[in-house]
């Protein structure tokens, strides 16, 4: 084994010690960085368990903005103490949590073409009116 691969069995070595029902969805879900995901779930994971909620800047994913919605929305729904002590409650509204994240991804990105398809329609309109 090289050194580079070393150095990301180390780097994402933590990843272990996710729960087998969260480490395949964590791995592979599409919105920001790996680690910071990563670490948040688990920040989120024993925080629930713990039947709290941490703050929004405790944690690195997703974006703020997503973050802070969805912090909101778990401390309006007061999971905390649904979550406490139950690891397949908690896995499950960490499920949740990162569906509800990638279909904000998606529709992100559904958006994005969309208002750019508008845009070139405009753009071709003005230009043959022009």
């Amino acid at each position: 084994m090289s050194s580079g691969d070393d150095s990301s069995e180390v780097r994402y070595s933590f990843l272990s010690l996710l729960s087998e029902r969260l480490l395949g969805p964590t791995v592979t879900h599409l919105h920001g960085d790996l680690i910071a995901r990563g670490r948040t779930i688990m920040i989120l994971r024993e925080a629930l368990l713990s039947g709290e909620i941490p703050r929004p800047d405790a944690l690195d994913w997703p974006r703020r903005d997503l973050r802070q919605t969805l912090i909101a929305a778990l401390e309006t729904a007061n999971v905390g103490p649904y979550c406490d002590g139950d690891p397949e409650i908690t896995d499950d509204v960490l499920i949740y949590l990162l569906d509800s994240v990638n279909e904000a991804h998606h529709l992100y990105e559904r958006a994005l073409v969309a208002f750019h398809a508008l845009a070139r329609k405009d753009q071709k309109q003005r230009f043959t009116l022009g």
